[in-house]
């Protein structure tokens, strides 16, 4: 249990994570700050796959953990 909560504690493979909420952050400001962001349609797109990574990290790390917690409940 305890290599599975330092891999998910490292940050270092999250990279990509960290550097679509970035950008997709900053976009979404200058898309309130400014009416007419002519770049906001296509930024559609990664948006939902951004959305999509998070749900599979999610359910990968939710399988990972209950998979150990149930390891460690049945010795």
């Amino acid at each position: 249990m305890k290599t599975t909560i330092n891999d998910l504690n490292n940050h270092k493979k999250n990279w990509f994570i960290v550097a679509s909420v970035v950008i997709i952050m900053i976009a979404s400001l200058i898309h309130v700050i400014i009416d007419d962001f002519e770049y906001w349609k296509y930024l559609k797109i990664p948006f939902l796959l951004f959305i999509i990574l998070i749900s599979f990290d999610f359910l990968k790390n939710y399988n990972r953990l209950s998979k150990n917690i149930k390891e460690y409940e049945e010795q």
